[in-house]
């Protein structure tokens, strides 16, 4: 049985309807008119405030990936609730969305602390992965 994260802001934060969800972030996409910026793409910046407030900016951030093929994309975010160590990560499996369940490339996390401290959490109140 694979661990899942449930998510604890769906529904509130961004839509919990997987249809409305796609609808709104094909339309932020859609919207968003950059340029792509020179050479390798290597990282993207984006907020990750409530989908309504910030949805329109993180947009313009993700456009410049969009189409890429992405092998595996590590997600880096602030922790609002545990400040014991500089650097957390999820213990789970993977994560539920409306849109799907994301799996967590736990080999990569593994490899990750081999040079970096992580803890590992879970169950917990954080939302900025999402």
């Amino acid at each position: 049985m694979t661990d899942i994260r449930p998510s604890p802001i769906a529904g509130r934060w961004y839509p919990g309807s997987a249809k409305t969800l796609s609808d709104s972030v094909d339309r932020y996409l859609a919207d968003a008119k950059v340029e792509p910026p020179p050479g390798e793409l290597v990282a993207v910046i984006a907020p990750h405030a409530g989908h309504q407030y910030s949805g329109h900016v993180a947009a313009h951030a993700f456009k410049c990936a969009q189409g890429l093929d992405v092998e595996i994309a590590a997600v880096i975010c602030p922790s609002h609730y545990i400040d014991i160590t500089p650097l957390i990560t999820t213990s789970h499996e993977a994560y539920s969305t409306p849109l799907g369940t994301v799996l967590v490339d736990r080999e990569a996390i593994e490899q990750i602390a081999k040079s970096i401290p992580l803890m590992p959490v879970a169950r917990d109140p954080e939302h900025a992965l999402e």
